[in-house]
């Protein structure tokens, strides 16, 4: 009992010195600082020697301070002229960096991109695919760099990419075709899922490197058929488990474990299973470091959640390192999930908010009292603190937390 105390006393206080590290140094001095550099921005300088101050302030804030787009306004009166497309790219490029996909994002990056200058187009362009699809990216700002030769061999391999899904997606393989035999990549392998199954099956440069993301590809979309069809076909015994700490306790087990269908995130953990059961089929995961363990093995099907994972992510078999050797499924949850979501929302939804919508648009209203470990349900909305001991290299992620519970309650009944 003495050793579980102190075991539950450094836990305690490791989430304590997680939530002042979050809470204090990564929001709340931000914005003391931020408030102070409004103060120095606001006042109408007499002299040049300010001016240049609150000009150079402004860049400074723009490169360091995740944005919204009300203070991206203040800052932009500094440089309101028609010269300055390279700060209207800064500030729509920091906005995208912040998860901010609002009209105003939208404005800044659509004005610097009408300057063709090459990353401006691809950072629109960025946007446009995030918030619609590749097939809504309009072709006019891109003629110069897409249809010209000379121009698409100033193009860094990043950009080819996705010039060339860009081109496959709006009918011009020839085109796209032609800045693929531009890569210069150490194995096409490293390809996008879907750049690779077009390369396989065109026989383009290389074809053969592309067979496994062709399987791979084609095995997301059959897989994600089945998944909907599981889900549909055991609509009544599905139990979602967040990472939060809300709804779990010594009676929830027993609760969680009769269910059918177990949906579990990221680095969930089990053994904890006296308050989060020990049964475990579905593993939702996003695509970055954070995720130590591979689950996959423990479960029939395992989701990646990322916008566009198949048409963007390189290196996209990594994420799936026992697909030679599992008779699981595997998919990611569909990008038409995440346009709505941030359509609604203007900002990017948690992993957990975008795989209970896709129930939700298979299975109508989700029950409420199948859903475990979800702080939007909470008063506190303690999004940091999870069931087991969290991993000290957490990434931190732009979420509306508010936003996000206000459009929970539109999912559950």
């Amino acid at each position: 009992m003495q050793s579980i105390s102190l075991i539950q006393f450094f836990q305690k206080l490791y989430y304590q010195r997680y939530k002042f590290y979050r809470f204090f140094l990564l929001k709340k001095l931000p914005e003391i600082i931020i408030r102070i550099i409004k103060k120095c921005i606001e006042i109408p300088s007499a002299n040049i020697i300010k001016y240049v101050l609150q000009k150079s302030i402004a860049y400074i804030v723009i490169r360091v301070k995740p944005l919204d787009a009300n203070f991206s306004y203040l800052i932009k009166q500094f440089f309101n002229h028609k010269s300055c497309n390279y700060t209207k790219y800064l500030l729509g490029d920091r906005l995208l960096r912040s998860r901010v996909y609002s009209d105003v994002t939208g404005e800044y990056l659509r004005g610097a991109a009408v300057s063709n200058e090459i990353n401006a187009v691809f950072r629109y362009a960025d946007y446009i695919t995030q918030i619609n699809s590749y097939e809504e990216v309009k072709l006019e700002l891109f003629e110069k760099l897409f249809f010209n030769h000379e121009f698409s061999t100033y193009l860094n391999n990043s950009q080819r990419i996705k010039a060339i899904t860009i081109l496959i997606k709006n009918n011009h393989l020839e085109i796209a075709r032609n800045i693929y035999d531009q890569l210069t990549i150490k194995s096409e392998a490293t390809l996008p899922v879907f750049l690779q199954h077009v390369v396989y099956i065109n026989k383009w440069r290389g074809y053969k490197n592309c067979l496994n993301g062709s399987r791979l590809y084609i095995k997301i979309l059959e897989s994600r058929k089945y998944f909907e069809e599981h889900i549909s076909n055991n609509r009544n015994s599905i139990c979602i488990v967040g990472n939060g700490t809300l709804g779990l306790s010594n009676k929830s087990s027993d609760d969680i474990d009769s269910n059918d269908v177990i949906i579990r995130f990221n680095n969930y953990d089990v053994n904890q299973e006296k308050r989060c059961g020990k049964k475990q089929n579905v593993w939702v995961r996003i695509a970055n470091g954070e995720i130590k363990s591979d689950f996959s093995s423990d479960n029939k099907f395992t989701i990646i959640a990322s916008n566009n994972f198949e048409n963007k992510r390189l290196n996209p078999l990594a994420y799936y390192p026992n697909l030679q050797n599992l008779n699981g499924s595997f998919t990611t949850i569909p990008s038409e999930i995440f346009r709505e979501l941030i359509s609604s929302l203007n900002c990017l939804p948690s992993t957990g908010l975008a795989l209970l919508y896709w129930i939700y648009k298979i299975n109508g209203e989700f029950p409420k009292e199948k859903i475990y470990g979800f702080s939007h349900f909470s008063k506190d909305n303690d999004f940091d603190t999870h069931y087991y001991t969290d991993i000290p290299e957490r990434i931190i992620h732009y979420h509306n937390w508010q936003r996000e519970a206000d459009f929970f309650q539109r999912l559950i009944k």
